[in-house]
């Protein structure tokens, strides 16, 4: 009788608890904050972005894909090393950022360099500090990386001529081939 009265009790405490969470989740889904209003931005790139983006088109675009604004965890996955705490605290790390551009093979979508615009005006401690961050993540991964200054005016050549040396320092073919740009 007593074991009876005990799977009782344990039963109704369960089915307790359960009904509970089904409460609170509802009262969140429910909840403003998961009403919040939501409307999108009115552009994905800022001026000086676009512009840039422009320049890069004309660049290597008839080389490459060109993705804009991708989390480093879309482009970098983690060791196997990485257990536990460490590990979910490496991919959160990962996963608040993005890089501004990364270009990708045309055929494949292989991931052939990032490219990220850098503010020469801003706090330089923690530019830095990011850029080393993002620097490490990068090299680790076998990425190369090429840095571009925001500013109001770029020259493609000059954009062209940086990602090529960048891509044919990871030996990228048609990279290493000025003639490439020609027969395209």
């Amino acid at each position: 009788m007593a074991t009876y009265v005990f799977w009782l009790l344990l039963v109704g405490c369960i089915g307790t608890a359960l009904l509970l969470g089904l409460l609170k989740m509802e009262r969140w889904r429910n909840s403003s904050i998961n009403k919040a209003s939501y409307r999108p931005k009115s552009r994905i790139y800022d001026a000086i972005e676009r512009l840039f983006l422009g320049h890069l088109v004309w660049a290597v675009g008839r080389h490459v894909i060109i993705m804009g604004k991708v989390r480093l965890a879309d482009v970098i996955t983690l060791g196997p090393d990485l257990k536990g705490k460490m590990r979910k605290e490496a991919y959160d790390r990962i996963a608040r950022q993005h890089i501004d551009f990364v270009l990708c093979d045309k055929k494949t979508t292989q991931i052939l360099c990032a490219v990220e615009l850098y503010d020469p005006t801003a706090n330089p401690k923690q530019t830095l500090m990011q850029a080393r961050f993002i620097d490490d993540v990068f090299k680790q991964a076998g990425i190369p990386i090429a840095r571009f200054p925001r500013a109001k005016k770029y020259l493609s050549h000059e954009i062209e001529s940086a990602v090529r040396k960048t891509l044919a320092a990871a030996g990228v073919s048609w990279a290493q081939d000025r003639k490439a740009r020609a027969a395209s």
